[in-house]
């Protein structure tokens, strides 16, 4: 118990948020149950008793309809850099909040049919979504002679497909908070209110 007490400090005062300090707490009780179970060390006082393991519930960013309507309908064509992050962020939201990686990663043989099919970068949990009018009208503005969806991942550039990803992640996130700026929006937009919008 005084170990895993000492750990949750050390992560607290390392600036981690709770629910992170949550999730490696559960992974680390996972690990000592298995232990357990395996004999390999007596069961003693749960040692977790003391410290949090439950998730904090968090405040949703989401934007409102209104919101999303006036990003979709600001002039940008006249700066590509912008108007591509605007596409992906849609993309994202009528794709039921497909997240960044899933997109950059997205291939052209994930759509099937009338669907998109792909397997969840994070939990690998099969995602079958319907190909909408809009969904299509973003990925026909980007057709080109890779694999991909979307001109995100490049593999002539030397760099390895993980390390572009965060690059064109960060980047996104600046021109997402740009956009928002110009549109004057309390949220400030990130890949994860398009997520949860």
């Amino acid at each position: 118990p005084a170990f895993v007490r000492t750990y949750e400090r050390h992560l607290l005062k390392s600036g981690v948020c709770c629910n992170t300090v949550s999730f490696y707490m559960r992974n680390l009780r996972a690990i000592y149950n298995q232990a357990v179970l395996e004999g390999e060390i007596e069961p003693a006082v749960n040692p977790f008793r003391h410290v949090q393991t439950r998730p904090a519930k968090t405040v949703k960013r989401a934007m409102s309809r209104d919101h999303i309507r006036r990003l979709m309908q600001l002039p940008l064509e006249d700066v590509p850099d912008l108007n591509f992050i605007r596409n992906l962020f849609m993309f994202s939201f009528y794709a039921r909040g497909m997240s960044f990686v899933d997109m950059v990663f997205l291939k052209k043989e994930n759509i099937k049919c009338n669907f998109i099919e792909y397997y969840r970068h994070k939990t690998r949990q099969l995602i079958r979504v319907s190909l909408t009018d809009q969904l299509k009208d973003i990925i026909s503005r980007y057709r080109n002679d890779t694999d991909y969806i979307f001109p995100v991942i490049d593999d002539s550039s030397g760099l390895s497909p993980y390390r572009q990803y965060r690059l064109a992640l960060g980047k996104a996130e600046r021109r997402l908070k740009q956009l928002g700026q110009r549109l004057g929006y309390e949220v400030e937009l990130t890949t994860y209110v398009a997520r949860h919008s």
